[in-house]
């Protein structure tokens, strides 16, 4: 973990395509080691969650490469790695467990996360999430 975190620290301080290309082996290291960590989360959650069992490292893990099209900062990279386990991947709109790993700094986060629950969810998912909720303190 401690390479990941170093990794993470010198691309925070050299966000431009030229170091991460020249850093590439590294970022392919790191990343694998991340992913094995990954591949042990999804069985340990699938012990007390079985809806998570069987999804692959890449159903759960996300890209390090920004979209930058539409937003201020045009840093081509992400700073952390982040993987959401959930039934079906992190695209299937159901709440589930998110991982999270970034150096302590000044991020959105600022150092490591475990949570659980639902983000932004669809107008007709929160719709029912709402109405199972006033059900609910009835």
């Amino acid at each position: 973990m401690e390479d990941i975190i170093r990794f993470l620290e010198q691309l925070r301080r050299h966000n431009n395509r030229e170091w991460f290309e020249a850093n590439k082996l590294w970022y392919r290291d790191v990343k694998a080691r991340f992913d094995g960590l990954v591949a042990r989360l999804i069985d340990a959650i699938a012990a007390f969650d079985p809806s998570v069992a069987g999804l692959a490292v890449k159903d759960c893990t996300y890209r390090i490469y920004r979209d930058t099209r539409f937003s201020p900062n045009k840093e081509p990279y992400k700073t952390h790695f982040g993987a959401y386990f959930c039934p079906r991947g992190k695209k299937s709109g159901y709440a589930g467990y998110y991982f999270h790993v970034e150096p302590q700094g000044d991020g959105l986060i600022g150092g490591h996360l475990l949570s659980a629950g639902l983000y932004m969810p669809e107008p007709v998912s929160y719709t029912h999430l709402r109405a199972h909720e006033t059900l609910a303190n009835l």
